[in-house]
C-alpha cells in the first residue's frame, strides 16, 4: 500500500464516521452504536497507520520521530478498537470523556503536522484555524458539565471534529503535493533554461567561420585574388 494512499484511506474512514455520527446523533443507545462505530474506526485506521510507519521504516525515511509516533497511534488505534468491540458496555459511561480527549489528541496532531511533519513546507496562516476548532470543541466537551450530560450534543459535536479532521488532512495533503509540483515545474524550467544558454554558447559562432574553415565568399575572393595575379605575369 502507498502511503499516500494510506493517508488518504484513513481520512475517508474519519470522515464517514464523523458523517455517520451526525446523523445518527438523536437515535436511541446511540452512545452504544458509537461504541462500535469508533471501534471499527480505530482499528482500521490503527492499522493503516501501522502500516504506513512500517513502509516509512523500512524505505529509511528519515522522519524517525514522525515514523515512532505513528507506530504509537496506530497500536493505540488497534488496542482501543479492539476493547471497544469486545467490550462495549464497559465504554458507554466513559465514552463522552474519550470523545473529548480524542478531538482535543486530534486539534494538537494537526498542530504538529503542520508546524513540523511537513517541513520545509510551510502552511498559511489560516491552515491552523481548523484543528484550532477542534482542540476548542475538545476542551469545551471536556470542561462544560451540561455539553457532556447532553449525549446527542456531544456525538454530533463529535462527528464534526472527525469531519473537520480529514477535511484538515485532505487540505494539507493537497497544499504539500501543489507546492512539490510548482518546485519540480521550476527545476524543470531552470534546467530548460540553463541547457538553452550552453546550447546558444557552444554555437554562438558563425557556421565556417571556425578554425580551419574557409567561407564561400573567402573562396571566392582567393580565386579572383589568383586570377589577378596570373594575368600580371
Amino acid at each position: 500500500m502507498n502511503i499516500v494512499k494510506g493517508n488518504w484511506l484513513s481520512n475517508i474512514l474519519l470522515m464517514a464516521g464523523g458523517i455517520v455520527l451526525c446523523i445518527l446523533f438523536q437515535k436511541d443507545n446511540v452512545l452504544t452504536t458509537v461504541v462500535y462505530i469508533l471501534g471499527a474506526l480505530f482499528t482500521m485506521t490503527g492499522c493503516i497507520n501501522v502500516i504506513i510507519a512500517s513502509q516509512s521504516h523500512s524505505k529509511g525515511s528519515k522522519g524517525t520521530f514522525t515514523t515512532v509516533i505513528g507506530w504509537i497511534a496506530g497500536i493505540g488505534g488497534i488496542g482501543l478498537g479492539a476493547a471497544m468491540l469486545l467490550t462495549p458496555h464497559s465504554f458507554t459511561g466513559i465514552l463522552v470523556y474519550v470523545f473529548s480527549i480524542g478531538l482535543i489528541f486530534a486539534g494538537l496532531w494537526h498542530f504538529f503536522t503542520l508546524s513540523y511533519a511537513f517541513r520545509p513546507v510551510k502552511f498559511p496562516g489560516w491552515f491552523y484555524f481548523l484543528p484550532l476548532i477542534i482542540l476548542v470543541g475538545g476542551v469545551v466537551i471536556l470542561c462544560s458539565a451540561n455539553i457532556r450530560d447532553n449525549i446527542p450534543v456531544s456525538v454530533i459535536m463529535t462527528g464534526t471534529g472527525l469531519i473537520i479532521f480529514a477535511l484538515t488532512s485532505f487540505l494539507e495533503n493537497g497544499y504539500v503535493s501543489l507546492i512539490h509540483h510548482r518546485e519540480k515545474k521550476a527545476e524543470k524550467q531552470e534546467l530548460t533554461a540553463t541547457s538553452t544558454a550552453t546550447g546558444r554558447g557552444t554555437t554562438g559562432t558563425e557556421p565556417g567561420t571556425a578554425a580551419g574553415l574557409v567561407t564561400p565568399a573567402e573562396s571566392v575572393e582567393t580565386i579572383s585574388e589568383g586570377d589577378h595575379e596570373v594575368t600580371g605575369q
